[in-house]
């Protein structure tokens, strides 16, 4: 069972050539998005959990698009959030707060006086060009 299942999305990565290499009786995959970027996803994502339901992926790009559509619709649960609304429990938030031991303590500072070196030696054309860097670093 592939749970959010676009780790297979790409059918050239380890990950998923392995999978398909599996020898299971079955194989069940569930994703919000088994689309995200191109029809290939779902080809890979089929050639994963159903090998040989599509044809080769040469012959996969040729098909119309509302093709593949009945060709999945056998198989596609789709739920959007107003219909699943009324049948999901009220929601519940805890934050639940943890200290840093001393060694993740002293990585963090490090780190963090590293990001603070970099931007502040930054002008502001290389802080424009390094926002989302800058983001993920903090």
């Amino acid at each position: 069972i592939l749970d959010e299942a676009q780790m297979v999305k790409n059918s050239s990565t380890k990950t998923a050539q392995a999978l398909r290499e599996l020898a299971v009786p079955q194989r069940f995959a569930l994703s919000g998005t088994p689309i995200e970027n191109n029809l290939e996803e779902l080809w890979s994502l089929f050639a994963t959990i159903m090998p040989g339901f599509f044809p080769t992926k040469t012959k996969f790009r040729e098909l119309a698009a509302e093709e593949i559509a009945q060709m999945i619709r056998p198989f596609i649960l789709r739920r959007d959030k107003q219909t699943v609304l009324k049948d999901l429990p009220e929601k519940t938030e805890m934050n639940l707060y943890s200290a840093l031991t001393e060694e993740q303590k002293t990585v963090y500072l490090a780190y963090l006086r590293q990001m603070r070196e970099e931007i502040t030696s930054m002008d502001s054309e290389a802080f424009k060009k390094n926002r989302i860097g800058i983001l993920a670093g903090l």
